[in-house]
């Protein structure tokens, strides 16, 4: 399915990529993440719900993205068994990021914009894979009354 949602997908799972990677990579050199805009992400990503069991949930995103893109390319070559699993792993990605961002804004009370753009991408994501689904759902069903067209 070469249509240019699936590219745009490709696009946004890149770019989740390098966005996790980086907060990875921080995570377990122990740097700093400079936040100029929102001044949190010092904040954020020191709190008890940067990681699960020790494993930076910036991982979990770098796996997302990875995962995503894989399949966004699989897809694009015309793979659609891929799609369920697409859809699926993107629904959970969006749940986890509205948990994420809430815990940000009214339990830690601090802002990191590296994470919010991964949240913002992971959305993105979601909406298309659904706008897609809902396309290619609407391109197979085929007319309830087919004799109405005979008249």
């Amino acid at each position: 399915m070469k249509s240019a949602w699936t590219k745009i997908i490709i696009f946004l799972s890149t770019f989740g990529l390098f966005d996790a990677g980086y907060l990875t990579y921080e995570a377990f050199t122990g740097g700093v993440v400079p936040c100029s805009l929102t001044g949190g992400c010092e904040t954020v990503l020191s709190s008890q719900y940067a990681d699960i069991y020790g494993i930076p949930i910036s991982l979990i995103g770098m796996l997302f993205y990875a995962t995503a893109l894989i399949l966004a390319v699989n897809i694009y070559y015309g793979n659609t068994k891929a799609f369920n699993f697409l859809l699926v792993i993107s629904s959970i990605a969006f749940i986890v990021s509205i948990v994420l961002v809430y815990i940000q804004f009214f339990v830690i009370e601090a802002v990191c914009v590296y994470c919010l753009t991964s949240a913002g991408i992971s959305t993105l994501i979601f909406i298309l894979v659904f706008f897609i689904r809902n396309k290619m759902t609407r391109s197979v069903i085929p007319d309830k009354d087919p004799g109405s067209k005979l008249i």
